[in-house]
């Protein structure tokens, strides 16, 4: 699946349990929402457990990687995961994603700028700025959610 100047295309596997109308429906209407209609999006299913660095605390549902110089972004999907997910949970889960492609500038910015710091430093820094992401993520999918939840 694939969302490209407002307009949705496909790029999704035929064995995903993944349905495409609802992924493509939330995500159109928030990166509409957030405004990111300059940038390509794009969504990958994957039947393979998503692993990060605190992916062993709980389960990873979706991931979002972008190319900043090209507003870019893919969010791959737990297919697994998603298809015992709630609406609810599915809206979430893409709102929180697409806050990481606004943020993501700054994200990749801060990301720069601790690779200049010794490796001892580094590693405590990128632990507590991995969790302000996550945490800045979360409350904005908090506030956007509340503030949509009658529509």
């Amino acid at each position: 699946m694939e969302i490209e100047s407002g307009k949705i295309g496909r790029r999704m596997t035929t064995k995903t349990l993944i349905n495409k109308k609802i992924v493509s429906s939330l995500m159109k209407k928030w990166s509409n929402r957030l405004w990111l209609n300059e940038w390509h999006l794009y969504m990958k299913p994957s039947d393979k457990p998503i692993v990060e660095n605190d992916s062993e605390l709980f389960p990873v549902i979706a991931r979002c990687n972008t190319i900043n110089n090209y507003k870019k972004a893919t969010i791959t999907i737990d297919s697994k995961l998603w298809a015992n997910m709630g609406e609810v949970e599915r809206r979430r889960t893409i709102i929180h994603e697409l806050v990481h492609v606004v943020n993501s500038q700054i994200e990749e910015y801060i990301f720069e700028l601790l690779e200049e710091l010794p490796s001892q430093k580094r590693n405590a820094y990128e632990k507590w700025f991995v969790n302000v992401r996550e945490q800045t993520a979360e409350h904005w999918t908090n506030v956007l959610g509340g503030a949509y939840k009658d529509e």
